[in-house]
């Protein structure tokens, strides 16, 4: 039981590292280009301010999308639906 417990800890350790790492060296020049280009920044952008922001504000919800798509069983468990306002709120809480 322990070494299944070991295996699976490690490759936990492994994922988390590996996408920590990816997701710095991915995000963190994406995130300097924002500040740098923000109003009142260094060397203000509103283009590519307003681009960077919409594509980040895209990609920050498909974590929460997929959840709610994996939610909706347990939604419609809960509240008798699974669609509607009444149903988001099983994933929201």
């Amino acid at each position: 039981m322990f070494d299944i417990l070991k295996t699976a800890s490690l490759e936990t350790l492994y994922m988390v590292f590996f996408s920590t790492i990816f997701a710095l060296i991915l995000g963190g020049p994406v995130a300097i280009i924002l500040y740098i280009v923000k109003p009142g920044g260094l060397r203000e952008n509103k283009t590519v301010f307003r681009v960077l922001d919409f594509i980040i504000n895209i990609l920050r919800s498909i974590p929460f999308i997929i959840m709610m798509i994996l939610v909706f069983p347990l939604s419609k468990l809960i509240v008798g639906k699974s669609i509607g306002s009444t149903a988001s709120i099983v994933p929201l809480a």
